[in-house]
């Protein structure tokens, strides 16, 4: 292994080798257990002040741009409704999907919101990590 400025460069038989890619795979796990269990009760308690999402986007086939046109749709579409489900949306979100027939290969998305949570509930969740953290996982 070779150290240089603070940045750790891995061998390919490190890389490639199991048992450091399966101890990662268990720390990831643990996370997303972790993050699994906090996540849904902050944001349960979030208000959504302002949302947008504007997409615009150009495949090299204008037939294929306009079928991806109703792809997008269908999934913003779903996970709007997944949202308004589960957070309070202050007022109405701007969704918009460009499709760019000029311009070939041409891709930008943009996601702007505001959210609004409630201060102590940050506190409990940093402190519901350090209990667990020190407990040893989750």
């Amino acid at each position: 292994m070779i150290k240089k400025e603070n940045m750790e460069i891995i061998s390919l038989e490190e890389l490639f080798n199991k048992d450091h890619n399966q101890s990662i795979i268990k720390d990831l796990k643990q996370d997303y257990k972790f993050l699994g269990k906090i996540i849904p009760k902050l944001v349960l308690e979030s208000k959504c002040t302002h949302f947008s999402w504007v997409s615009q986007f150009s495949l090299f086939n204008q037939a294929l741009t306009g079928f991806t046109y109703g792809l997008l749709w269908g999934l913003k579409s779903y996970l709007i409704n997944f949202l308004t489900n589960r957070i309070i949306f202050k007022n109405k979100a701007l969704i918009m999907i460009e499709p760019q027939f000029s311009q070939k290969g041409y891709n930008k998305s943009e996601l702007k919101g505001i959210f609004n949570c409630k201060l102590g509930n940050i506190i409990l969740m940093v402190g519901y990590e350090i209990f667990y953290k020190i407990k040893g996982g989750v």
